[in-house]
């Protein structure tokens, strides 16, 4: 409770590695109920369960002795800048194209040549390049969803 509030929805995750239990869906449910649990008892109110776009991601990760709890405080992968609307038929990473550029040379005095000819990655990253338009400059992070304790 001191780090979201129970306007916010969050979805939990677990993986394991050599995990003795036999299913962690049971696993994932039980933690989700002991963070529900705890806003009842303190707040009086749950958050709710997204497993779609949730505010607050939580992972536990067990092996056989331990379990390790991870609030997600990027959001979505870095790779994702922001700025596409959808999903694109295999789109080119758009770090990788920055990163294809940058290997490249390529400067915006340069002519752009675009070899893929698919998304438009390479051109849009050019255009942000020649721009000065910082990468991930509209993108969201989660953590800035978190309070501040």
């Amino acid at each position: 409770p001191e780090w979201f509030t129970p306007e916010q929805t969050i979805k939990v995750k677990v993986s394991a590695r050599r995990c003795p239990l036999p299913s962690l869906d049971f696993l994932t449910l039980r933690i989700k109920d002991a963070i529900c649990d705890r806003f009842v008892a303190g707040r009086h109110k749950r958050p709710s369960v997204d497993t779609e776009r949730p505010n607050i991601k939580v992972d536990a990760f067990l092996d056989q002795n331990t379990v390790t709890f991870y609030l997600d405080t990027s959001g979505e992968p870095l790779f994702k800048r922001g700025h596409r609307m959808g999903p694109v038929e295999a789109p080119l990473r758009e770090n990788l194209a920055a990163g294809i550029l940058h290997l490249a040379g390529w400067t915006p005095q340069d002519v752009l040549l675009d070899p893929m000819c698919g998304s438009g990655t390479i051109p849009l990253e050019a255009a942000l390049m020649a721009r000065q338009i910082a990468p991930g400059i509209s993108r969201n992070f989660a953590f800035e969803r978190l309070l501040v304790p």
